[in-house]
């Protein structure tokens, strides 16, 4: 079960009770001071998404994380999104990208490119809230930044 960001986490304890096996996936970067709904067994979910250092620039190393789905860092994610799928150390087929925004902790789901039946590179990316669009404004786009 993917919590993509802290305010959209209720329930994820019933989920937990109903199925036993179930593994929750939360961003660490929504705990603490970034906890604003108080639920402090976020702290205790099955895969706790921690960045760590993988390159020299300060963004690439907190803003542009890339994981699998039980939390092991790939690297970078620019480096994991230019591969196409074609990179023999990330072989992922679905991979968990840390996209603050709309909470610190934001993540997103970006299924890798893989080719249709006319050989096009087909890709998905699910952002949870961290892209979305509106009509306040003047219809501008937002991801919602704090």
């Amino acid at each position: 079960l993917v919590l993509t960001h802290v305010d959209d986490t209720a329930g994820h304890n019933e989920w937990k009770r109903q199925y036993p096996n179930l593994k929750r996936v939360f961003h660490a970067g929504d705990l603490g001071e970034n906890n604003w709904l108080g639920d402090e067994t976020l702290e205790h979910v099955e895969v706790l998404l921690t960045n760590s250092p993988v390159g020299n620039d300060d963004v690439e190393r907190t803003h542009l994380q890339a994981f699998d789905m039980n939390g092991y860092v790939l690297g970078s994610g620019s480096n994991v999104l230019s591969s196409k799928g074609t990179d023999g150390d990330i072989n992922e087929e679905v991979i968990i990208l840390h996209t603050p925004g709309h909470s610190p902790g934001s993540i997103s789901l970006w299924k890798r490119p893989m080719s249709d039946m006319d050989g096009f590179d087909v890709g998905v990316l699910f952002t949870g809230d961290t892209y979305s669009y509106t009509t306040r404004n003047g219809g501008k786009m937002t991801g919602f930044p704090r």
